[in-house]
């Protein structure tokens, strides 16, 4: 547990500036297999790179515990991005039990005139509440990645 806190910390404290481009937006809710969800939506980034983009994914069911996906961005504040991801979640949505899951991915993004590849891991958490006037999930990502 003491290897771990060490790592945590020294990544902490000697990480480079973050790079972030790209949300998570993904709750631990899993598509059925063979089926597709295709989304989009805006983003907008207020610190360097500013401006907005506009994303769009497409994801499908690999079995009852993961999917996988892809999407694809452009605009304003990086110019293009494409990635893949992979998600994993064990531990499903149930009665007051959260979902707990970890979602992998590789993206490759331009931005002023330089490319990036970013390898990231995405542990999630998310919980469905229904209420009266609908349902709510909220959910909660911290992502590390290496660019």
């Amino acid at each position: 547990m003491k290897l771990v806190f060490l790592l945590c910390s020294f990544i902490c404290i000697f990480a480079a500036n973050a790079f972030a481009y790209q949300e998570t937006l993904e709750t631990g809710d899993l598509i059925p297999k063979s089926s597709y969800l295709i989304s989009a939506g805006p983003q907008i980034n207020v610190t360097n790179p500013s401006g907005t983009n506009i994303n769009s994914r497409v994801s499908t069911g690999i079995s009852e515990s993961q999917s996988m996906g892809a999407e694809l961005g452009f605009g304003s504040a990086v110019a293009f991005h494409s990635a893949i991801s992979y998600k994993w979640v064990p531990i499903p949505d149930f009665d007051t039990q959260p979902a707990l899951g970890i979602m992998a991915s590789g993206s490759y993004a331009r931005y002023s005139s330089e490319n990036y590849l970013t390898f990231r891991a995405h542990p999630l958490a998310s919980k469905r509440f229904e209420l009266e006037w609908g349902t709510i999930n909220p959910y909660a990502s911290i992502p590390v990645g290496i660019s």
